[in-house]
């Protein structure tokens, strides 16, 4: 399989953040940027408290007394995106006077086709399956613009290409 990918002249000379969570949807995009633009891509790392053994206190409490799905969905997509946009503005201020000064612009994600599909509002009798935080689930204040390489692909073919990546199976498993 044969995978594309290209970056404008913009992008590859501005500063773009993502997260990971240890999984193929996000190592994938992320060891792309890396060989793209290097230095000038971060990776985050946010416990939502349930990736780690100690439990974040910021999203539990968030969430406390919510059952509704779709509510605790997009309360945890925009502690996420407050999260990455305070970090934003951390590695700028870190990065001042450092060849990788300048703004963070851009924002990575491993949202895939499914993800797509799943969040999309038709008109008639279909409704939202459920919404992603990165799919139509962003807030309008998000000051960050979308990097979205893996939007048309299934998690089989991100798998693939992070294979010819040579990303250790362990992480695209």
């Amino acid at each position: 399989m044969a995978f594309n990918f290209t970056l404008s002249l913009n992008t590859r000379q501005e500063v773009v953040i993502s997260a990971v969570s240890r999984g193929v949807v996000s190592t994938v995009p992320a060891k792309l940027m890396k060989e793209a633009i290097g230095d000038r891509f971060y990776v985050i790392l946010v416990d939502n408290g349930v990736m780690c053994l100690n439990e974040s206190e910021l999203f539990l409490s968030c969430l406390k007394g919510v059952t509704e799905p779709e509510k605790k969905r997009k309360i945890i997509g925009g502690i996420f995106i407050d999260l990455f946009e305070k970090e934003a503005l951390c590695i700028e201020k870190e990065a001042e006077n450092t060849p990788n000064a300048g703004a963070v612009k851009w924002f990575l994600q491993g949202t895939l086709y499914p993800d797509v599909i799943e969040s999309l509002l038709f008109k008639g009798p279909s409704a939202t399956i459920k919404t992603y935080y990165d799919v139509g689930g962003l807030p309008d204040t998000l000051k960050l613009k979308l990097i979205e390489p893996l939007r048309e692909l299934f998690k089989d073919e991100v798998r693939s290409f992070g294979r010819e990546l040579g990303i250790h199976d362990d992480l695209i498993m």
